[in-house]
């Protein structure tokens, strides 16, 4: 018995020990309402005639040319603006929703560059809301798109963008128009048209970026700008150019699940008298939030998200009533955001007038936070806190450092052999090719002289013949000059040899011999 006492004591010691794992609301609870005095803010629910709530808008982009601006065309490259855009939008949305633009052939309008310059936002220096809304770049927009009304099919249609350049910059334009009937009055109603009404459109003029047409298209969608302050949110199209949308935007738009969401009500999940209120995100896979609502319209928001191989954290105040709705809060390293790529972000400190962001530890995959009460923000708990994280970033900077150098003793390693691999290659190669020299001028050296032996062969087999040949002629001569004098000296023996010749007269007989004999006068040879 006693034992077990003990066990029971030693275990309510070490679960009072543990910081207050903090367990979140369901997800519905934090969805902020939206701004009851704006067509579009990013509360709950979207307004229905957002894009937002169709999976795959249908929008119709209509060029139009100013009479005096002649050199104005729409072609591949403006399109190509246009597709980048929807692939953005397919992107943020995790292939929920896809743009499908389609394009109009181009309207000529009786409207010179230096009138449409004229046409601007909507002012507030005119004296009724009719003459400021003719005046304005939406009543250009509402009389466009009735004016063409008999020429243009818009059946089918979710959104309409009306666009054109001109070739002498004098003004530009890029405004989206969300309508809403009923909202503020005639304004904001929905155009009517043959084919039915037309509540989205924007207008682009002398703006043809895929980032402008993303970010107008995404007022259509539902959101509304984050611009417009120091302390305005960072990382999204809506404020500063990124290609990307906060965790909250994407939230709100249906294109972030609840399972990511972490509701946390600061009644039943928060502390206020300690600084061990604990928090973990997982972002190995998806964007994650941690909401705290502190109205209807307003909630302080930890918004972590991931693109591609990295990942950051905001923290900032949500209010839809105001403009801009984000203000974010600075870090100790004076950033709006903060990068947690890898175990990035260890120990940064991120104050708010009501709570103390403190990342006390990233492994990579999982992000733990403590939320220290504004309160205890300065005292000996949180500075301890402080210092333990500080000390985990130490360590992990150190093991990051470490694997550096392994990695680059590893990466220095493979190179050297790979460096001793290609010069014994090269080596190998350089002896198999002097080798092959070597064959090949032994083989050269076997052939001249085989050649040199054929040659000296046929010069000694052809001067053999020469010489018999002479030789034979020689002989030949010989024998003709030995048979020419013995048929000279044959025919000079014959020519000197004396003969005998009987002549006769009559009874008288008589002989001559002579070389050659000839019978005397009166005689005859017999």
């Amino acid at each position: 018995m006693k034992k077990r006492f003990a066990l029971l004591i030693v275990l309510a010691f070490a679960f009072s020990a543990l910081p207050n794992m903090a367990f979140a609301q369901p997800a519905s609870e934090c969805k902020i309402q939206a701004s009851s005095f704006q067509q579009i803010s990013i509360g709950f629910p979207i307004n229905p005639e957002r894009l937002a709530k169709i999976v795959n808008p249908k929008i119709l982009v209509i060029p139009y040319r100013l009479k005096d601006e002649k050199a104005f065309e729409f072609g591949n490259k403006e399109k190509e603006a246009f597709t980048k855009a929807s692939d953005n939008i397919y992107k943020f949305s995790d292939g929920k929703s896809r743009v499908t633009f389609s394009y109009n052939e181009i309207i000529n309008i009786d409207m010179t560059v230096s009138e449409r310059n004229t046409i601007r936002a909507p002012s507030n220096s005119y004296s009724d809301w009719q003459e400021r809304y003719n005046k304005s770049t939406w009543g250009f927009m509402k009389n466009f798109i009735t004016d063409q009304d008999r020429n243009i099919d818009y059946s089918g249609l979710d959104g309409v963008i009306l666009f054109s350049t001109t070739s002498v910059f004098g003004a530009e334009n890029a405004e989206a128009m969300t309508m809403t009937k009923d909202l503020y009055g005639p304004w904001f109603n929905p155009i009517s048209t043959s084919e039915g009404q037309i509540s989205n459109v924007a207008v682009l003029y002398n703006q043809k970026s895929e980032y402008v047409i993303t970010h107008e298209v995404m007022h259509l969608y539902g959101l509304t700008d984050l611009y417009g302050s120091q302390t305005s949110a960072r990382n999204s199209l809506m404020s500063d150019g990124t290609i990307g949308l906060l965790a909250w935007e994407r939230w709100v738009l249906d294109w972030l699940d609840d399972e990511n969401i972490q509701c946390v009500s600061e009644t039943n999940d928060i502390k206020l008298d300690s600084v061990d209120n604990v928090f973990s995100l997982d972002y190995s896979k998806r964007d994650q939030l941690l909401v705290i609502p502190t109205g209807k319209k307003t909630a302080l928001v930890i918004d972590l998200v991931k693109r591609d191989s990295r990942s950051w954290i905001a923290y900032y105040a949500l209010d839809n009533d105001a403009r801009p709705p984000i203000t974010a809060f600075r870090s100790n390293n004076f950033d709006l955001y903060t990068e947690i790529t890898g175990r990035l972000g260890i120990g940064t400190v991120i104050d708010s007038p009501k709570y103390t962001v403190l990342i006390k530890d990233n492994d990579g995959r999982k992000l733990t936070l403590n939320l220290i009460p504004k309160s205890l923000s300065s005292s000996t708990s949180a500075k301890q806190l402080i210092t333990e994280a500080e000390n985990t970033r130490i360590t992990y900077t150190k093991l990051a450092q470490a694997e550096l150098e392994a990695k680059a003793a590893a990466v220095l390693k493979a190179k050297q052999e790979a460096d001793a691999k290609a010069a014994a290659d090269k080596a190998a190669e350089l002896k198999a090719k002097q080798d092959a020299d070597a064959k090949v001028a032994a083989e050269l050296k076997a052939k001249q002289d085989a050649d040199a032996k054929a040659a000296a062969d046929k010069a000694a087999a052809e001067l053999k013949v020469k010489q018999e040949a002479e030789a034979k002629a020689a002989a030949e001569l010989k024998t003709k000059q030995d048979a020419d004098a013995k048929a000279a000296a044959d025919k000079a023996t014959a020519a000197n040899k004396k003969t005998t010749i009987t002549c006769v007269k009559g009874k008288l007989t008589k002989k001559v011999t002579a070389v050659k004999p000839v019978c005397p006068k009166g005689y005859k040879k017999k």
